[in-house]
């Protein structure tokens, strides 16, 4: 079985991640991890995850300039919470790559029966074709833009992620690059001034 993401550093080199924010401790569930597609991933300091639904990408912005959360970027995290997201990341695509690589989901041959992909929030997938035995998105205009060729599906299918733009403007984008996978300065600070405040509360 394919894994959309084979390790860490392949999620944090992508723009799928869009934004981690840390809440002090202040809920059970006190990581918010936002993704470019617009699911959300809320996530318990002991690694624990349920995918959560609603408008976050406003919330996580809010709750940032108001001080109540502060962002992280996957450095930050521990292992165990690092691993969960990795976990659960490949588990929601699982499905879909299973499906194209037994053939119960089949891939145009050639551009023309490829949807464009716009690059928004659901274009997972959109735009995917094969030509031989490499793989290639379809983008809006002529055939010397569309992104490949790519030599595996995973490959290709990373492609058609959305980016942090296809999501939301700059005004909701982190403080930080959220896939950075060494620890931010200044960020273990503002953690613990936040979980003094929340356990003060």
């Amino acid at each position: 079985m394919t894994d959309l993401f084979p390790d860490l550093e392949t999620l944090a080199k992508s723009e799928y991640l869009f934004r981690i924010v840390d809440n002090g401790g202040a809920t059970y569930d006190r990581y918010t991890v936002i993704f470019s597609d617009g699911d959300a991933l809320m996530m318990g300091g002991d690694g624990g995850t349920c995918w959560g639904s609603g408008d976050y990408v406003e919330y996580a912005e809010k709750m940032v300039e108001e001080g109540s959360e502060v962002d992280l970027a996957l450095g930050d995290l521990d292992t165990r919470c690092q691993n969960a997201i990795l976990a659960r990341v490949n588990e929601a695509f699982r499905d879909y790559i299973v499906d194209l690589e037994t053939g119960a989901k089949s891939l145009p041959n050639g551009r023309d029966g490829a949807r464009e992909n716009e690059g928004t929030q659901d274009c997972y997938g959109n735009g995917l074709y094969r030509v031989g035995a490499q793989y290639f998105i379809r983008l809006d205009g002529h055939p010397d833009d569309d992104r490949g060729p790519y030599e595996t599906l995973t490959e290709a299918l990373r492609a058609s992620l959305p980016d942090i733009h296809g999501l939301a403007g700059p005004e909701y984008h982190s403080t930080l690059h959220p896939g950075w996978l060494a620890p931010t300065p200044g960020v273990a600070e503002a953690v613990a001034k936040l979980e003094k405040i929340v356990e003060e509360s």
